[in-house]
């Protein structure tokens, strides 16, 4: 999974947010300054499961259900600015663009003793779109980092698309013999989404931001386009003006800094 690489890359980045290497790193007067109207990017990475509507298949190595899971693995990229209005409280805002992917690709043995691969099921799945967020932030200044939970909620627009591809040969040779199967699906769906959120960033006191958050996502699924074919017989959908509502969690570790 070629997004797994940016996790291992954030967690490395925020391990080293309480090294004295790093907290000594970046605006070394940002601490008087903190309660100011300050401008913030940040990176993220997630991981969240996507229901989605393949039609339904039940071959000799493979199940499709008609709302199966996906995990997707992405980054968020955000810029905003956060504006203090009561002692340590404040709101920001944001907006991000964000891009999720996974990739899953199985072989089927012609047996448990048989090392002949006769079967293989690879899924490719994206998502990507754009979003805007608004946070309450309560400030908490310790002696060597500051602390700062939040609660949010935003609105978004995004686009899912999956691809996927199954193979059987069949065993001729069986008794009885085992036909060839084939499944193939190409999938785009368009939606929007208001999301929840609850979390907690840590900023040293030279403006660099590590955040763990959650989110809870409602999801309204508008547009659907589904074609491919099962067992040599072509087929098409499309679906406009849904109203297709599920809800999906999320989970993000992110750092950034303040300027």
């Amino acid at each position: 999974m070629r997004l797994n690489i940016y996790y291992l890359l954030i967690l490395t980045l925020s391990s080293g947010l309480f090294a004295k290497e790093f907290l000594e790193f970046g605006e070394k007067d940002f601490q008087k300054k903190i309660k100011k109207n300050n401008w913030m990017v940040d990176v993220s990475a997630q991981f969240m499961q996507y229901e989605t509507r393949f039609p339904e298949f039940t071959g000799e190595h493979i199940k499709v259900e008609d709302n199966d899971l996906y995990d997707m693995y992405g980054i968020n990229i955000a810029i905003g600015k956060e504006f203090y209005f009561f002692g340590d409280f404040s709101v920001g805002f944001k907006t991000a663009l964000f891009y999720n992917e996974n990739q899953r690709d199985e072989t089927g043995k012609a047996a448990k003793d048989i090392d002949i691969d006769l079967s293989r099921d690879r899924t490719d799945y994206r998502m990507y779109g754009a979003q805007a967020d608004l946070y309450l932030n309560y400030l908490i200044e310790m002696k060597s980092i500051n602390l700062q939970p939040f609660i949010g909620t935003g609105l978004g627009l995004g686009i899912a698309e999956m691809e996927k591809r199954y193979t059987f040969d069949g065993i001729s040779t069986a008794t009885p013999a085992i036909s060839a199967e084939s499944y193939t699906a190409d999938l785009r769906e368009e939606f929007s989404y208001i999301n929840t959120n609850i979390g907690i960033s840590f900023i040293s006191r030279t403006g660099l931001i590590t955040t763990l958050k959650l989110t809870r996502i409602d999801t309204l699924k508008t547009n659907r386009e589904v074609e491919g074919e099962i067992n040599g017989t072509d087929f098409k959908t499309k679906e406009d003006d849904l109203e297709e509502s599920v809800t999906n969690y999320m989970a993000s570790l992110g750092v950034g800094f303040f300027f």
